[in-house]
């Protein structure tokens, strides 16, 4: 029984600590990811807050892709694997749960607005309406 025991537990240790599970995405400040996003011309840069929110002022180049929406998985599905993904929401909480969602998917490089568009704003970078 113990070494069943043993032989779970190593194999369940192997598994958690695979880079599958391992990978997070990259928390970065807004002047940081202002830099990333505006070297490259056509960045995937998604904001998963809600319509009304996106309405009310957002990063230029973004799409919105709401978290929780029936096409959530769809439009990320739709993005390139290969190509860095931008994610940013209101304060940080959503665009934590879609940058796991990316990095589940398979993205590779996923970076995730450190404070959402408050820091942004706060940073005094430029908001589209």
């Amino acid at each position: 029984m113990n070494k069943l025991l043993s032989l779970g537990f190593g194999l369940l240790l192997l598994l958690l600590t695979t880079p599958a599970f391992c990978q997070q995405a990259q928390v970065i400040a807004p002047a940081v990811f202002s830099q990333k996003v505006n070297a490259i011309a056509k960045p995937q840069l998604i904001d998963v807050r809600t319509p009304g929110e996106y309405a009310g002022g957002h990063l230029a180049k973004s799409q919105l892709v709401t978290l929780g929406s029936s096409d959530f998985q769809q439009k990320l599905a739709a993005l390139d694997k290969n190509q860095p993904v931008f994610v940013y929401c209101a304060v940080g909480g959503r665009s934590r749960n879609a940058s796991q969602t990316l990095l589940s998917m398979g993205f590779k490089q996923v970076y995730d607005l450190q404070g959402g568009i408050h820091a942004w704003v706060g940073a005094r970078l430029p908001v589209a309406k």
